[in-house]
């Protein structure tokens, strides 16, 4: 055919004909149900319940998506203002506080839920008791599952219960009866005060990502509402099917696995982490993200990175009270620096 003559045919296969009218009003409706979306949130005058209601009312009439991991705009919109609202009524996000209120600032108002955090350090820098300090604040949300492959969950309820009765952990672990009896009200006191926090220990030696599952499902059916998962560490864990593997390659698969417990939980998770020893040769021994020993996927997988840094572990003239809580990454937020006390003989942290 002649230009002219392909140029009238491909006006003719844009004019609208009967056989796709429905496509035509669907897209009509879509558009209109989109306005109205645009309209009512710029729209200041407007009480913040009648937006919610109406958008709610706009995502019943479109398309749902295939499965629980497809959304249509009118059903995010719908589903994050509804968030906002209940966080008006309630009085803040459903996040999970530290025992750093400045440090839950910086992360957007603590651990949230879905998200993977890192918490790392070289060895003695307090992980495993600022982890504990962490998981009883989140208890205040419902059941915290402690994962240690590292310690036995003895050794856990004596640092908790030591902080708690604000008693010297070493004395409360070498103590003798003559000690037990003179300190045995601050003792019943802390232990009291443990035990009634929904802390479950899993101090099975050797976890793997699908005993993580099996804890999750198990605990969920068992106490109801899961805030947290805390795992120590995860340089220890094993990735089922993955053992064979390099070693990098094999975290690879464990940071990727936490990561989608956390979203498919909706809770927080927090992997501790060792560092590399190469940083002890370095004139400053502050840990960055290229010290994470062995995952380099725990940098890219993680929301947030915490390392924690005492001086005095390097230098005998730095306050030993000291410690630094260092955020090398924040999706949500800054990377900053929280200045805060440490306690030696509760091995705890404070503000």
């Amino acid at each position: 055919p002649m230009p002219w003559a392909l140029h009238l045919l491909d006006l003719a296969d844009g004019i609208p004909t009967r056989f796709c009218i429905d496509h035509y009003i669907k897209m009509m409706e879509e558009a209109d149900h989109r306005s109205e979306i645009t309209d009512l949130i710029r729209d200041p005058l407007r009480a913040f319940s009648e937006v919610v209601n109406c958008i709610k009312q706009i995502a019943i009439t479109l398309p749902a998506g295939q499965d629980n991991y497809q959304e249509i705009a009118a059903d995010g919109v719908y589903r994050w203002m509804r968030d906002l609202e209940m966080r008006c009524q309630d009085g803040g996000a459903d996040n999970r506080p530290t025992p750093l209120p400045d440090l839950d600032r910086y992360l957007g108002g603590g651990l949230l839920p879905g998200r993977l955090y890192v918490l790392a350090g070289r060895p003695g820098m307090g992980k495993s008791s600022f982890a504990l300090q962490m998981a009883e604040a989140a208890a205040t949300h419902g059941t915290v599952i402690y994962c240690s492959l590292e310690m036995s969950a003895s050794e856990i309820w004596s640092r908790a219960i030591a902080r708690a009765a604000a008693l010297p952990l070493l004395e409360l672990i070498r103590a003798d009866a003559g000690w037990i009896a003179t300190h045995a009200e601050q003792i019943a006191t802390g232990a009291k005060q443990i035990a009634a926090l929904p802390v479950l220990v899993a101090d099975r030696p050797q976890q793997d990502t699908a005993y993580l599952q099996e804890i999750l499902n198990t605990s969920q059916a068992r106490y109801g509402t899961i805030s947290a998962m805390f795992v120590d560490y995860v340089q220890l864990m094993s990735s089922p099917g993955n053992e064979s593997q390099d070693r990098d390659l094999e975290i690879s698969a464990i940071t990727r696995s936490l990561k989608i417990l956390a979203r498919e939980h909706n809770i927080p998770i927090v992997a501790l982490s060792q560092l590399n020893r190469s940083l002890e040769r370095r004139p400053d021994k502050r840990p960055i993200m290229s010290d994470l020993r062995e995952s380099g996927s725990l940098e890219q997988d993680s929301d947030a990175i915490i390392f924690l840094y005492r001086d005095s572990i390097y230098d005998a003239e730095s306050d030993p009270g000291q410690i630094e809580v260092i955020i090398g990454k924040n999706r949500n937020g800054p990377t900053m620096t929280v200045n805060a006390k440490w306690i030696p003989a509760t091995a705890s942290i404070w503000p």
